[in-house]
């Protein structure tokens, strides 16, 4: 039996600022490590990607 997993595009996004500063957001990628990372997420059916770099930066 073989499984299909359906895969979705991704965004990720770097965000200035204010002049040199750019936005980055501190997530959970393993249990109990912490990592700074541009803004990054899925984009869902019918979105597009700067609608996605939108939704995934508020």
């Amino acid at each position: 039996m073989t499984e299909q997993t359906e895969q979705k595009q991704g965004i990720s996004a770097a965000i200035n600022v204010d002049g040199d500063r750019v936005l980055m957001v501190r997530r959970r990628v393993k249990e109990g490590e912490l990592m700074w990372q541009f803004p990054a997420g899925g984009i869902e059916d019918g979105e597009t990607a700067e609608q996605a770099a939108v939704r995934e930066t508020q």
